[in-house]
């Protein structure tokens, strides 16, 4: 890794940021010099013709910082791997507690409910006899 004042040509500082391809180094520099543009301050090096022919890492994150990956990303992305494996674990213990102690009951509840359906047909029945006798 470069030092952050050190100056890169396009292509290599491209694949300092991850960039990679054919013309990477050249979507780089148009990206620098339109940006350069926008800011109206020059941040790159340029050759004794004024063309821009190196940039520094630490321009390139001052100036571009949508370039480089945030400290968050490469956070979050060390930690997926950790996360996904306690999810995992998480969701087993669930299903197991699930099947343990919660479809037992909810199969309790539903004999129940049957027994209950079969008693009040039983005393629907009743009743309308009851009434018939009346």
């Amino acid at each position: 890794m470069p030092r952050m004042d050190e100056p890169l040509t396009f292509p290599r500082a491209a694949k300092e940021i991850g960039w990679t391809g054919r013309w990477c180094g050249e979507r780089l520099r148009r990206l620098v010099r339109r940006r350069e543009r926008e800011i109206g301050k020059r941040f790159a090096v340029r050759d004794d013709g004024g063309r821009l022919s190196k940039v520094t890492v630490g321009a390139l994150t001052r100036y571009l910082p949508e370039l480089r990956p945030s400290r968050v990303d490469a956070l979050a992305a060390t930690l997926r791997p950790y996360v996904q494996a306690v999810d995992q674990r998480t969701a087993e213990a669930i299903d197991q507690r699930v099947g343990r102690q919660v479809i037992p009951r909810i199969e309790k509840i539903e004999g129940r409910v049957t027994k209950l359906e079969k008693w009040r047909e039983l005393i629907d029945r009743f009743v309308v006899e009851a009434k018939a006798l009346l």
